[in-house]
């Protein structure tokens, strides 16, 4: 059997699968290399079934999420089939700043982590009245201390308010966020 493929497939093919790459980031379900061709793009791979999930999400709501330019690539990899999916890259290095800034203030005044703060986000806005005030008093604190860290920490809360009505079991943490090209704050992963 003989398949034809344009010149713009066959790059693509070699883009993914054929190239060593240096990993960008990984989670549970997928990982992320770079494009050799645009540093603007990365590639994200991962389990078709879970794909098929994430990829609508990020479709509707990319105010939020980052740019998708094409969905359909598959590849085979050690005899697994892995969908990949060609979307704009991030800076996630300064998003990992300001959270881990974000983070020794939630350390220095609530004892805790922020990822642990995030990780109940939801439940803490609909419980009891003094988990609604932690949140309000770290807002205040954060505003005190540090007006410039009060504009990322808002970001950030303005983010993950929207993923969360958007999926509200989305596991939110640290390393899924960046900044796109107009400065604006990203999720990477629900």
């Amino acid at each position: 059997m003989r398949i034809i493929i344009s010149e713009e497939q066959y790059k693509r093919l070699g883009e993914i699968e054929t190239k060593p790459k240096t990993r960008l980031g990984a989670g549970a379900d997928h990982y992320v290399v770079p494009s050799s061709h645009n540093p603007n793009i990365v590639y994200k791979v991962g389990n078709p079934e879970i794909v098929k999930k994430w990829v609508p999400i990020f479709l509707q709501s990319p105010e939020f999420f980052p740019k998708i330019f094409k969905t359909t690539g598959k590849i085979n990899v050690d005899g697994k089939t892995y969908s990949y999916i060609t979307m704009e890259k991030l800076d996630t290095h300064r998003a990992k700043v300001e959270w881990s800034n974000i983070d020794d203030m939630c350390e220095k005044h609530l004892h805790k982590s922020f990822q642990k703060i995030v990780r109940y986000w939801n439940e803490l806005y609909s419980s009891v009245e003094h988990d609604k005030n932690e949140l309000v008093n770290l807002s205040q604190i954060i505003r005190t201390e540090n007006p410039k860290l009060y504009d990322a920490y808002q970001r950030f809360h303005y983010l993950i308010e929207s993923v969360y009505e958007i999926v509200p079991a989305a596991d939110i943490h640290n390393n899924q966020f960046g900044y796109d090209k107009e400065g604006v704050l990203k999720c990477l992963d629900i």
